[in-house]
């Protein structure tokens, strides 16, 4: 038997960015609202994969969005309030800093995502470096 995740609270300075985002999800269709790993999450499509969640990433709070690769690396090239996310191998996660959220930017990137796991695009995982 393996451990069950324990369920955390957010913090009361980050509940707007929370609603915010579940406000954003709870708009598009099929969405289901799980808490995983410690963190609310946000999926859809058949079977339901992630594309969104809420959780603290190096000591801050942050919304984590499924993108492509390419999107990923532009965004992030940008500065902040793009930020990786430490679990992310595959190279499609982008984390946005819940303090400076651009509700329409956060919309435009939610939807994105959501349009692609409910089409049943498997992300591009982002070539790796060699050694």
């Amino acid at each position: 038997m393996g451990l069950k995740p324990r369920r955390t609270s957010i913090p009361p300075e980050s509940n707007e960015a929370f609603d915010l985002l579940r406000q954003v999800c709870a708009e598009l269709p099929g969405v289901e609202e799980t808490w995983a790993w410690g963190h609310p999450n946000f999926a859809a499509g058949d079977p339901p994969r992630h594309f969104a969640c809420f959780e603290r990433s190096k000591g801050a709070w942050v919304c984590a969005v499924r993108v492509g690769p390419e999107l990923r690396d532009a965004l992030l090239a940008e500065g902040a309030p793009y930020c990786p996310v430490p679990y992310d191998r595959t190279g499609v996660w982008l984390g946005i800093a819940a303090d400076k959220l651009d509700r329409g930017r956060l919309r435009s990137l939610v939807a994105e995502a959501h349009a692609a796991v409910t089409a049943g695009a498997k992300p591009t995982r982002a070539p790796r470096a060699r050694r």
